[in-house]
């Protein structure tokens, strides 16, 4: 991702983990990008072979001030790019312009579908004139608590960590403000985690939001659960120095599960990646897997075994 600003990556990274709740892997490809690697870019399909990819010289993008970065797709264990702008694809950017991003798929003169900036509205003359958007959201100061009626940047962060943990905010989503959807969700937490049932997130609230977060605390209730045996797979580790340090990571971290390695295919190179026992419940497969990806940063998915 490179030089990109502290708040295009930590919004990026959200719009990563909700995509990946809804099964969509996504990746970046470029983030930052200096002034002479605009310009081979742009030298593309004109002085150079291949393929216009941009219309804009150095300075004219973007990429070039740190406040846009380029994504794509991947197959399930992240070992395919996947190119085609289908209903996945504009999925992630329906995510991201939930977050504050521009895709460039909504342009009218150049379409560029891998793009979502940060620009808030700026043009690229408005950033080469040194002018940056505002990217701070009001945060509640008086208070140390969020409830129904409150918005800003906390709240956004709670949106983003319900959902992370599977809490239903399918109608609004994450948009800053603590309406009952989100006050619904808060309460579901506290019933699943047996708190006080306020649909307040106080400190005691929080503090229990970020345990679970931490990936040793699924949610207790089975409501809404799926039986079934489901189990974890990461994605393919480049040999096996590398997946026998992941084998330790994560066993050491979950001290009590069954994991052992898969080899995709035999011979010389072998396609590794490590699988856990079975999980009976979706809900906690489900999390768990978010919580692999978050320690680790690893590309993870589950399977149900049929």
């Amino acid at each position: 991702m490179g030089k990109v600003h502290s708040e295009v990556k930590r919004r990026i990274l959200d719009v990563q983990e909700k995509a990946y709740v809804e099964g969509i892997n996504m990746q970046v490809s470029s983030g930052f990008r200096s002034f002479a690697e605009q310009d081979d870019l742009y030298a593309k399909g004109r002085s150079v072979g291949g393929s216009k990819v941009t219309n804009a010289r150095a300075g004219q993008s973007i990429h070039n001030y740190g406040y846009a970065i380029d994504f794509f797709l991947t197959n399930w264990d992240g070992s395919k790019a996947l190119w085609n702008v289908n209903d996945d694809w504009r999925r992630v950017a329906e995510l991201a312009k939930s977050v504050g991003f521009s895709w460039g798929g909504d342009w009218t003169s150049f379409k560029d579908y891998p793009h979502l900036d940060l620009s808030c509205g700026l043009s690229w003359q408005d950033f080469a004139n040194g002018k940056r958007p505002n990217l701070d959201v009001s945060v509640h100061e008086s208070k140390d608590f969020l409830e129904n009626g409150d918005g800003g940047k906390e709240v956004t962060r709670l949106q983003e960590d319900l959902i992370d943990l599977g809490y239903d905010l399918s109608e609004f989503g994450v948009d800053g403000d603590y309406g009952d959807e989100t006050e619904k969700a808060v309460r579901a937490f506290q019933v699943d985690y047996k708190l006080v049932v306020d649909g307040v997130c106080g400190s005691e609230t929080d503090r229990e939001v970020d345990k679970a977060l931490k990936g040793h605390y699924p949610p207790k209730s089975d409501e809404g659960d799926v039986e079934g045996v489901f189990r974890i797979y990461t994605g393919v580790f480049a040999d096996v120095k590398d997946i026998s340090g992941a084998f330790d990571r994560l066993s050491e971290e979950y001290s009590g599960w069954t994991i052992y390695v898969k080899a995709d295919k035999e011979g010389v190179n072998p396609s590794l990646r490590l699988v856990t026992g079975t999980f009976k419940s979706k809900k906690e497969v489900v999390y768990y897997t978010c919580a692999i990806k978050n320690l680790f940063g690893w590309t993870v998915n589950y399977k149900e075994d049929k």
